[in-house]
């Protein structure tokens, strides 16, 4: 088997990657102040770490502000 044939079995032309959020739009929580805006990635934090590894979280809102995920950028060491 030739080199270009083995690189051929490997190589991926296409990746597609979705989300389905199960919750309808009128479920999600609207990002209303920064109370809210706060609130919404601590609820998602494991509290019995959450003094330990450095984390950053991001919030996705949708145009409504409405929250369609959560999501981790990096967690850092202790």
């Amino acid at each position: 088997m030739s080199i270009r044939a083995i690189k051929d079995l490997f190589s991926v032309t296409e990746v597609e990657l979705f989300y389905r959020n199960k919750r309808k739009p009128s479920d999600r929580p609207v990002i209303a102040n920064s109370k809210i805006a706060y609130g919404l990635p601590v609820q998602s934090w494991d509290m019995n770490k959450i003094e330990l590894p450095e984390q950053f979280k991001i919030i996705l809102p949708d145009r409504k502000n409405s929250r369609i995920g959560i999501s981790d950028i990096s967690t850092g060491d202790v």
